[in-house]
């Protein structure tokens, strides 16, 4: 658990100035994330080969599938049938938990609520990659009592880490923590902030962030992971699974309903991401 959120710890500091896609801003973000945390344990472990793939790909992997659109389907039809992934990325932390999903051309839940409720995404035709599963996963490689079991568990704990890595980065894109769809601008159709960051992806991420990123200090956050999120205002996640009554603390990366109190956001860094 200690390196599951140590890796989304470092997600989340390296995000804050980035525009998303699938295909290349979340992986870079997520190997970026990913390499700085294990390296600093093993630096030979991103190279780990299992089953067939370095482990930096399965992480990797995992943050791209997120935006999947139905299983196994494309974006687009995805939206239609309102089982795409990417409909669930959105949380405004104005809002109780209950309703902070998107609600403008298609309805989706919170994706704090996505992350951490694997009921519901097997409900929608798709493989359990909540942050409790992926637990499972860790635990279970850690006590595989044979090789290949090992290394089942072990590529599944590590792209699940990506799809959470994705739901955290996406709370540092603007329209991901209000009502706001933006198919359209993800699709291309109209020259939105995703279909910008598209178009100018190395110019931004390779060059101007990633490269230089030991030129200026990235702050470090402050979110207490040790307060449960029952001692937030609003705890009860209303019509999920009788199993996930309360989020984990975990959830206080992306919001720790401080905004939610007082309506105003500020600079702090005790503060989620999303607010």
């Amino acid at each position: 658990m200690r390196i599951a959120i140590g890796i989304l710890l470092l997600s989340l500091v390296t995000v804050q100035a980035f525009a998303w896609n699938d295909e290349e801003t979340h992986p870079t973000i997520t190997k970026y994330a990913a390499e700085t945390y294990f390296n600093a344990i093993d630096p030979n472990f991103m190279d780990l080969s299992v089953k067939g793939l370095r482990a930096r790909q399965w992480i990797m992997n995992g943050s791209r599938l997120e935006d999947a659109g139905t299983p196994p389907g494309d974006l687009i039809s995805g939206f239609l049938s309102g089982k795409a992934r990417s409909l669930n990325h959105f949380h405004a932390p104005n809002r109780p938990f209950a309703e902070a999903g998107l609600t403008d051309l298609k309805k989706g839940i919170s994706a704090i609520r996505w992350a951490q409720d694997g009921s519901y995404q097997l409900s929608k035709g798709w493989r359990d990659w909540s942050w409790q599963m992926v637990l499972v996963h860790y635990y279970n490689y850690l006590t595989a009592s044979d090789a290949a079991a090992r290394d089942k568990f072990q590529a599944d704990y590590l792209m699940g880490l990506g799809y959470l890595m994705h739901l955290l980065q996406d709370m540092s894109q603007p329209n991901h923590v209000r009502n706001d769809t933006h198919i359209y601008d993800g699709a291309s159709v109209i020259n939105g902030l995703e279909t910008w960051a598209k178009k100018n992806n190395d110019k931004i991420i390779r060059q101007n962030i990633l490269d230089k990123s030991d030129l200026y200090p990235i702050p470090a956050p402050q979110v207490d992971l040790q307060d449960p999120m029952a001692n937030a205002i609003e705890t009860v996640l209303q019509g999920v699974s009788p199993n996930i009554t309360e989020p984990s603390a975990i959830a206080r990366l992306s919001d720790t309903r401080e905004y939610y109190r007082s309506q105003a956001p500020s600079m702090s860094l005790t503060q989620g991401l999303s607010e």
